[in-house]
């Protein structure tokens, strides 16, 4: 049987965060696979094999399938796969230097401790890298896996890895109850996932040109994100009768974009020196899910 890793690239509206765990996948839970579940918001799955290469890419919601709808990972590796998907978020406008929701989350699933510690590492390293060579200040965290849900996989004697993804299954389609699919397969739980991926598409376009059509728009508006910054700003300020070229007036727009991207910087520079300070090679958090891992940051930036 071959050895397969899936990646939940996971890439939210409002900027997300990943985390990662390994466990090693009961012999009746699939093939002994291992599995990687990246957030970062839209979500999207990768499906690699035993060499970390990308066999199959698909959505896990809307945002996920416009940022995949002309892409072809087959083939590129976990770090090529990454930095392409690092970049398609930041050419739609997913992720972007005036943010503080670039928070990526990553969640990911081995066979055993010791090459969760190397995987976590590795995911984070190399989503940190990405962005740092995008000049996109942002926070990527590692989810922990929490002792509830430990509990919970063995009340099922199931694994943790297992649980994870039923959990995810759940979170993602509200028509399917635990107490049903908790005796599936793995790989049925992921059939699960990729015919919601595929359905979701079907209804929301007519064809795959439409879809590209579509994230062609989504790229046109991210570039007019510091024209919306700026129409913001002159309406809390009263300046809309000003001249459009009026040099004082430009000067304070520009000014106030620069002051904006410089503020983000640092509340990036403060929250990572924070959320490190236990562990300096990445951030971990334990969650029940990524949105709980996103609302803990959140809240620190929040209040800080």
């Amino acid at each position: 049987m071959k050895k397969v890793i899936i990646i939940i690239v996971s890439i939210i509206v409002f900027g997300l965060v990943s985390g990662s765990s390994y466990y090693f996948i009961k012999n009746n839970e699939s093939n002994n696979a291992t599995y990687v579940i990246v957030s970062i918001n839209p979500e999207i799955q990768l499906k690699l094999n035993k060499k970390d290469i990308v066999k199959e890419a698909i959505g896990l919601e809307a945002a996920g399938d416009l940022v995949l709808a002309d892409l072809n990972l087959n083939g590129k590796t976990l770090s090529e796969a990454m930095d392409i998907i690092v970049k398609e978020m930041i050419s739609t406008g997913y992720l972007h230097e005036y943010s503080e929701n670039n928070i990526i989350i990553s969640t990911i699933i081995a066979r055993d401790e010791e090459k969760q510690l190397i995987l976590e590492q590795e995911i984070a390293k190399t989503l940190e890298e990405s962005l740092h060579n995008q000049n996109m200040p942002s926070l990527v965290a590692i989810r922990g896996v929490t002792d509830e849900l430990k509990t919970k996989a063995a009340l099922n004697n199931i694994s943790n890895s297992k649980m994870i993804l039923i959990s995810k299954a759940l979170e993602l389609n509200n028509d399917l109850k635990e107490e049903d699919i908790i005796k599936d397969s793995v790989n049925k739980i992921q059939g699960y996932l990729k015919k919601q991926s595929k359905d979701r598409i079907d209804k929301a376009y007519e064809n795959k040109e439409s879809l590209i059509k579509a994230k062609e728009n989504k790229k046109i508006e991210a570039k007019q994100i510091p024209a919306a910054i700026e129409m913001t700003y002159k309406l809390k300020n009263n300046m809309l009768n000003f001249k459009l070229n009026d040099e004082k007036t430009d000067k304070i727009i520009k000014e106030h974009l620069e002051t904006t991207k410089e503020k983000v910087k640092q509340v990036f520079e403060k929250t990572n020196k924070e959320f490190k300070k236990n562990n300096n090679h990445y951030v971990l958090i334990k969650a029940e899910t990524e949105k709980e891992v996103k609302n803990q940051i959140k809240n620190y930036i929040k209040n800080n």
